[in-house]
This record gives structure tokens, sequence and C-alpha cells, in this order.
């Protein structure tokens, strides 16, 4: 197996200009079989990174690729939490959960809707407009025109001729934003690192997201369309991280207004009733209240985050203490909304993300950082853990609206739902990584 340094050297014998070559007539084929999107993704990645045109270097031919390609997915045998003698399986699961999940995503006309409705408020429309010359609607429309096109017909059949480019001047502009230019590629990938700030080269492989904004790549003045699942990734997430970019306190904060109303508009779809951190503040104004109250039996908390790259690619107990105070912040919000209303049954919290985190449940993060946190502050507030981690599940938005669709279909009740989930989460054989994953189980489709 090569190392990191073995795969620069292999990178560094042949010319730029053919290994991406190579990498683009690949993910023109008929099938992506293999290499996979996420290690086809770090290829391209990486030769932007490693490899030039000087003079006296060799053209890479399609052993060159796939040994290198190879040499990439083998990486991932060699990171230090892989070794389960040493340390438990989750971890490097839920590492590789990271790494691969986000390139198996579906994608469904609510996916559209929803960001419509999240991100088109006038202040982060404006910013947007302003960078990029497109409303978030017509990013959005223009994202949904490629992907049904590509989806028919193929990426080349939607770009007309070059010499009409000015009679489609809208569609060549909104491919350009997206288009990572050839010349300028390395540089791109230089600004990247930075804001990962990575230690180790090898961390790199398990997130191989730098092409999400950049889903086609602009070479011999053409267009590349680089693969679906990597747009597809677009589509999903360059908006929010457009907006965690911005760093704007009063942008991001009309965000996690609209991203709370959010999943109220799914219970009052369900017409499940609820109360909301307000309706309790007036009686209890002193106290920690999380965001909804669902039945009197399940407390929700909304945090429109996700976890840092570095807690992403090697979630070790000193790493995920500086990641996850947000989340430590709101389970006790939780468990002080259930002591407070001296709750005496089985009750749940749901901590509702955008992306997702790839926790099964409270359990994930129990041992090794929520423990000690936890059990100090009910211990300081003389309050009863009335949500075991168990019960505490970690619900991303577009596992949300699964959810939401498969009540409204009827299939199932919530409390019953999320009491399956927590039967299933007790077996390692049928334990989830997402909470949408609760909801294709038979035990589920009987309710």
């Amino acid at each position: 197996m090569m190392n990191i340094e073995e795969i620069k050297s292999n990178y560094s014998k042949f010319t730029l200009d053919s290994l991406i070559e190579r990498g683009l007539n690949y993910t023109k084929s008929a099938t992506y079989a293999n290499p996979n999107s996420w290690t086809i993704s770090t290829y391209l990645e990486w030769a932007y990174a490693f490899a030039d045109n000087t003079s006296n270097k060799t053209i890479a031919n399609e052993t060159d690729f796939n040994k290198i390609c190879n040499a990439i997915f083998q990486l991932m045998d060699g990171h230090p939490l892989a070794n389960f003698k040493k340390h438990n399986t989750k971890k490097i699961f839920h590492i590789l959960a990271y790494q691969q999940f986000p390139f198996k995503n579906n994608l469904t006309l609510k996916d559209f809707s929803r960001q419509d409705y999240l991100f088109s408020f006038s202040e982060f429309n404006q910013a947007f407009k302003k960078q990029t010359n497109f409303s978030i609607h017509t990013f959005l429309k223009l994202l949904f025109k490629i992907w049904v096109w590509i989806d028919e017909k193929g990426f080349e059949s939607l770009l007309p001729p070059k010499e009409q480019e000015h009679l489609f001047k809208e569609l060549f502009s909104f491919i350009d934003l997206l288009s990572l230019k050839h010349s300028g590629g390395n540089q791109e990938i230089i600004t990247h690192k930075k804001q990962l700030s990575f230690k180790t080269e090898e961390y790199y492989s398990f997130r191989p997201d730098f092409l999400v904004k950049y889903p086609f790549i602009e070479f011999n003045e053409k267009y590349f369309f680089i693969h679906k699942d990597i747009f597809v990734r677009t589509i999903h997430e360059y908006l929010f991280e457009y907006l965690l970019d911005l760093e704007n306190e009063n942008t991001r904060r009309y965000f996690d207004n609209r991203f709370e109303d959010y999943f109220a508009i799914g219970l009052s779809a369900l017409s499940i009733q609820h109360k909301r951190e307000k309706d309790l503040k007036n009686t209890f104004p002193n106290a920690e209240i999380c965001d909804y109250i669902i039945d009197d039996y399940l407390f929700a908390e909304c945090k429109a985050i996700q976890l840092k790259p570095l807690a992403q690619v090697n979630p070790t107990v000193s790493i995920l203490k500086n990641n996850l105070e947000l989340i430590s912040k709101a389970y006790q919000q939780i468990i002080s909304t259930a002591n407070i209303l001296s709750l005496n049954r089985e009750s749940f919290g749901i901590i509702f993300t955008y992306q997702p985190f790839y926790f099964s449940d409270g359990t994930d993060i129990w041992d090794e950082f929520l423990k000690n946190h936890i059990e100090t502050y009910i211990k300081e507030k003389n309050y009863k853990l009335i949500i075991p981690p168990q019960n505490l599940f970690f619900i991303d938005i577009r596992s949300w609206d699964k959810l939401v669709d498969a009540l409204g279909n009827g299939k199932g009740n919530l409390k019953e739902i999320l009491k399956t989930a927590v039967l299933n989460n007790k077996n390692t054989e049928t334990r989830k990584f997402t909470f949408d994953m609760h909801l294709i189980s038979d035990n589920n489709s009987k309710g």
C-alpha cells in the first residue's frame, strides 16, 4: 500500500494536463462503478495539488490513472483509527460515513423548494446576488434545469455550440461560476487546504469536498461535467456553505429563524400539538428552554450547524470536545425543559440540524464527550436525566422531511417511530447512521 509521499511522487511523474484528461475521460464513461465518486474527486483534487506541466514529464495513461486511484482508495486502511485492536470500530465507520454518504444522496423536488424557502430572504439574497450575479431563485432554477437535463440526455447535449454562446449568456455564466479553471486549479486547492488546516495530508482523502464548489472543470476551452454524485452534493450543500462562509451575524440570525420555523411547518402540516420556546418563557423566564415541546413527550432544539472538518476526519476525544459545545448546550436545554415540566413518562429529544451528523443517537458521543458535561449539569441544577442519551436523536433537515412525509402517509405515528429507532440502535446490525434510515425498516412500515 502506498503512503501519501509515494502517491505524491507518483503524481509528480506525469503532466497535470494528462492526469486531468484521464480523470475527465473516465467520468464521461457510461458507468461510475469503480473508482467511486469520492475517490475520483480526491484524484482530481490531488492532481492540481501535486502535479504540474513542467518539461520532461510523462503523459499519464489508463494504467497510471488506475494505479493512483487504487492507492487513494487504500489510504482508508492506513487511518490511525482503523486499527480495531486499539480503537472502537464506531470511529472509523463514522469517518467513512462523512467520506462516502454525502455522495450517495438522492434528489427530489423537495430539495429545491426547501432551499428556496430557507435562503430566499432579502439579506442573504442580496449578498449572494452581489457576488454571483444570480438571485437564489434563479440559482436553484438553473441547478434544477441542469440536473434534469443531465439525467435525461447528458451534460454535453445541454451546452449549445461555442459560437452560439452569446445567445445563452445566463446558462454559460452559471456554468462558468461553478467551474474550476484548469489554469488556476493549484491556487484554489491551496486556498481550500488553508481553510481545512489538516496537519496530516492523508486526512484530505477522507474529506473530498473541494469539487462540490466546482462540479465543472474548464479545460482546453471546454466545460467538463465531473460526476453526477458531485453535482448532487453541489445542489444540497452550495448555499449552506456559502452562508457559513459569509460570517455575517445578522444574516445568520435571519437564517436560523427560518430554519427554526421550517421545523414547525412540518409539525403544523401533521396537526401535531406543539409549543415553542416563547410560549414557556413568560412562565419560566430564567430557565433554559428548548425550541419546541411536542405533545409533552418530545423536546427539540434547532441547530443549523455541522461538525467541523477536523472532527469529521479525526474524531478523537480532544477534537470532539472542541467541536461539540453547541450539541452539549442543546442537550442541556432539552433536559432542562423536561425537568421544568416535571414529566414522569418516557421522553425523547431531537437536535434538528441542517446537515447530517452521522451520530445514531446520543450514545455515540456519551462516554467520550457528553457524559461529563451532562452529569455535571444535572447535578448543579438538581435535575434528573429524564431523556437518556439513547433517546436523543440527531435529525438532519432531509431526514425530517422524510419523517414528515412518512407520518403524513399514515406510516406509523411519531412516538412509535422514535421507540422503534431506540430498539434499532441497541443492535449493532440494525443501528442507523441517519434517522431517515429508520423509516424504511419493516417495523415502521407496519406501524
